[in-house]
This record gives C-alpha cells, structure tokens and sequence, in this order.
C-alpha cells in the first residue's frame, strides 16, 4: 500500500548504511547513552519492519473476507486476526533485533558508545 511505498525507501537507507556512518552523523544531535539507544533503535528498526510486513502477510485471507462481509468492528478485526497474525512474526523480529543489538555492542568493543568517544576525541584534536 501507500505505507510501504513511503517507508520502503527510508528502511532501505537504514538498512544499507554502515552503522559508523550513523555514530558520526548522530554526533551532531545527541551524546552518550541517548547516542547508543539511537543507534540500537536504527539498527532495530528495518528487521521489526520487516517481520511487522511478514506477520500482516500470513493473515488469514479468508478471515479477512469474513471479517469484512459481516462488518466486523475495526477493533475486533485487530484482536481476533491481525495480532494472533503479527505478534508470532513481531516476537521473532524482537529476538533478532536483540541479537543484532548485542553482537553489535560485543563487535565494536563496547558499542556506539565506544565509537562516539573515539569519533570525538579525533574531532576535538582536530578543533584545537
């Protein structure tokens, strides 16, 4: 739908950018801790996105056209076909973001965090 042309692109940009290029652009907003939870959050974003995208495609077809003949409340649509879809494809999606959240951190020697400080450190031996 129009959501996922909109968003398509953007997850593409995150997915495809190295995760230094994001510490050293997110220096210019934020800094220490707020610095690793932006980073871990863009690293988590694409693959929740995604298995958000592979639960709403498992929904029951059917269901749904059941769902919409007999005028099923929004609400109750949500409840009885869309979250018994998503939640099993969403919990994997968190499993994996959080596994890709501590390689990352045990990879880089300490994190976003770890990259920050070398990253200001150069720059502030550069200023002066």
């Amino acid at each position: 739908g129009a959501v996922e042309v909109l968003l398509e692109p953007i997850i593409q940009l995150v997915k495809a950018t190295p995760v230094a290029s994001f510490v050293i652009l997110a220096l210019v907003w934020v800094r220490g801790r707020e610095l690793s939870i932006l980073i871990s959050f863009l690293m988590a974003v694409p693959v929740l996105y995604s298995a958000l995208r592979t639960g709403m495609a498992s929904a029951d077809a059917q269901l749904l056209e059941m769902a919409r003949v007999f005028r099923l409340p929004w609400g109750r649509r949500l409840r009885a076909i869309w979250l018994p879809a998503v939640l099993p494809a969403f919990r994997e999606g968190c499993r994996t973001a959080l596994g890709l959240r501590s390689m990352h951190y045990t990879v880089s020697g300490g994190g976003a965090a770890s990259i920050a400080c070398r990253v200001s450190i150069n720059n502030y031996e550069v200023m002066s």
